[in-house]
């Protein structure tokens, strides 16, 4: 096919010489994001449309090279529907991918409808890169505000004008390690190591040591495990206010609030 060898164009000329007026909105229409329709797998999806042309940017590589097939929009959770929906609403661009095996470059047939055929791929546009900042800018608004309503929760006056500690909460129906309802780590998979330790400090009401709760194994380093079992609890949290150590002899767990803004585990519950 003649038109398969050349690359689709980046953009098309009427989004290249919008008017002012159009350009002064993209502000008011970036703020409407915020409405029901952006959920969190949109999110992921314009997340990776963002990425594939900062990779183009980088290598000074014109951005269709780094198109994103549909295929990896649907595994990040998108429907078909969600995918038209995205080049409908001006934040993404659509094409069908006719690279050859010997071709040097990709290429690529434009699409002129809302059809999306197996080989389509999708760039992210202007409008998609300044709603995408605007997100990404509110997610880490909306995080740090629960990092600093999580870390008011670890003390709370008594009504005789005491303080005292809030203790975590292991929610093995949720698969969630909670302080007050500010969730610090959620588990998407099975990982019975680390189930079976905050399940131990649950059932002992978060006292501040633990003996280790893991079965031993033939041929397998009980202290070894139960230290890279430690360090797999305290990575990945949401939001990270607790901290999990060793006793120093490899035989038991502590735990402790981290203070506010450091990386250091606070003072251990009970000391």
């Amino acid at each position: 096919m003649e038109h398969a060898a050349a690359p689709v164009l980046t953009a098309p000329r009427a989004a290249e010489t919008a008017p002012d007026d159009a350009k002064k909105s993209e502000a008011a229409q970036v703020l409407s994001c915020a409405n029901p329709r952006f959920t969190p797998p949109i999110h992921s999806a314009l997340a990776l449309l963002m990425d594939a042309a900062t990779c183009a940017q980088d290598v000074g590589a014109e951005l269709w090279q780094f198109s994103v097939e549909i295929s990896a929009l649907l595994r990040a959770g998108l429907t078909t529907n969600e995918c038209r929906w995205l080049v409908a609403k001006g934040l993404a661009k659509h094409a069908c991918e006719m690279t050859t095996p010997d071709a040097e470059r990709r290429v690529f047939q434009p699409c002129t409808n809302l059809a999306l055929p197996k080989r389509t791929c999708f760039v992210i546009t202007e409008r998609g890169m300044s709603c995408t900042t605007e997100l990404l800018r509110s997610h880490s608004k909306r995080n740090a505000s629960d990092h600093q309503h999580a870390v008011a929760q670890l003390r709370h006056a008594t009504g005789n004008g005491e303080s005292h500690v809030v203790t975590p909460t292991w929610d093995s129906d949720r698969q969630q390690l909670r302080v007050g309802r500010v969730i610090v780590k959620e588990f998407k998979v099975p990982a019975a190591n680390q189930e079976a330790i905050l399940a131990a400090f649950q059932e002992e009401s978060w006292c501040p040591r633990i003996d280790d709760p893991l079965a031993p194994k033939l041929n397998q380093d009980s202290k070894r495990r139960l230290h890279d079992t430690i360090n797999s609890l305290n990575r990945n949290q949401k939001h990270a206010l607790i901290r999990f150590l060793g006793d120093g002899k490899g035989e038991g767990v502590r735990w402790g609030f981290v203070e506010p803004h450091t990386n250091d585990a606070g003072r251990s519950v009970g000391s």
